[in-house]
């Protein structure tokens, strides 16, 4: 008995996180605990998704029977992205342009008899897609439609396998991916799309499993205009610093790239793990004395255990905002420190 008590003594510490990590998990499942899925509402999306309704087309017909998208034909798959991030297209789709800028009618032999039509320079859309099929099939949808639609497709599975790429082309495509182009100012592509380009929350959606020409098609249209619903106009200045090689290059990276989403559903066992996540991070950050920052795409430290030195990145998926998972990281390898 006594070499027991002398043993917990010993590892007073451990003893201690230990409960410190059960009561905080335990906290954080109790608060952030989803609600779960509107089963009406995904029956109702899945009804309209398949069939249509008078000049709404069923989103099948392009996007896929199990919403996987159309590789060949470049449409986008809709299986498994964020339910914020496909209501918000589907409202820029159906919202008309905002006339900005300055408008000069054809010019008159006389030239103070041209009319003209001066509005703000500096205002900023609250976003607009131009696209001769979704923009009329989105103006026919009514903000029910669009909820019901974007949980369906959220809460679908998808499995895509890595397309074949030439070596070089996936390397100079990996070279934006994962650094991008400093010396422009220009972030890497997984910045803010995440780890192997998975996405993360409404904003900013997966580029893995997307069809490599919806990916060029999406950028030309940053750089022409016909597509400015982004904040702060984030990708359209990115997408200006594009070539044509680049768009390639990156969109082959991507397609490389293996991605697997579940079907989003709650139960105990999902909840448990989530516990299981955030008691491993915060074990984590007591062992090595590392500090996180919320972030995705960007080491916040270096932190040492024992001889190994490894290299941390942290993405955290906020469950009570609706997104799927918990607080999971990504521990890069970065080889043996003796100091």
């Amino acid at each position: 008995m006594k070499n027991l008590l002398k043993r917990l003594y010993n590892y007073r510490l451990l003893l201690l996180a230990t409960i410190i990590v059960a009561g905080c998990g335990l906290t954080y499942w109790i608060v952030n605990l989803p609600s779960g899925i509107d089963e009406a509402a995904r029956q109702a999306g899945e009804l309209l998704a398949r069939n249509g309704r008078n000049n709404i087309l069923s989103c099948m017909i392009c996007h896929g029977a199990n919403g996987e998208g159309n590789f060949d034909a470049g449409f986008p798959r809709l299986a498994g992205l964020h339910p914020g991030y496909i209501a918000k297209q589907l409202q820029d789709f159906a919202r008309d342009p905002m006339q900005t800028g300055v408008k000069l009618e054809p010019i008159s032999r006389d030239y103070n008899k041209t009319p003209r039509i001066y509005s703000d320079l500096t205002v900023f859309t609250p976003g607009t897609r131009k696209d001769a099929t979704m923009n009329g099939i989105a103006k026919a949808l009514t903000p029910t439609d669009i909820q019901n639609l974007a949980i369906y497709f959220g809460s679908l599975p998808f499995e895509t396998t890595p397309q074949p790429v030439v070596f070089q082309t996936l390397e100079r495509g990996a070279d934006l991916a994962l650094r991008g182009k400093p010396e422009y100012g220009m972030p890497s592509c997984i910045s803010c799309h995440g780890p192997d380009g998975r996405g993360f929350g409404p904003h900013f959606p997966p580029l893995a499993g997307q069809p490599p020409q919806y990916i060029i098609n999406q950028i030309n249209k940053w750089q022409t205009g016909d597509r400015d619903n982004d904040n702060l106009a984030l990708m359209q200045n990115i997408a200006n610093q594009l070539t044509d090689g680049d768009k390639m290059n990156a969109a082959a990276y991507f397609s490389n790239r293996s991605l697997s989403v579940k079907r989003k559903s709650i139960n105990a066992i999902s909840s448990v793990y989530d516990i299981f996540q955030f008691g491993v991070c915060l074990l984590c950050q007591y062992w090595t004395n590392a500090r996180h920052v919320d972030g995705v795409g960007s080491a916040r430290s270096t932190p040492k255990f024992g001889n190994a030195s490894f290299k941390f990145t942290h993405q955290f998926d906020n469950r009570a905002r609706g997104q799927s998972g918990g607080i999971f990281c990504t521990t890069l390898y970065r080889g043996y420190s003796r100091k």
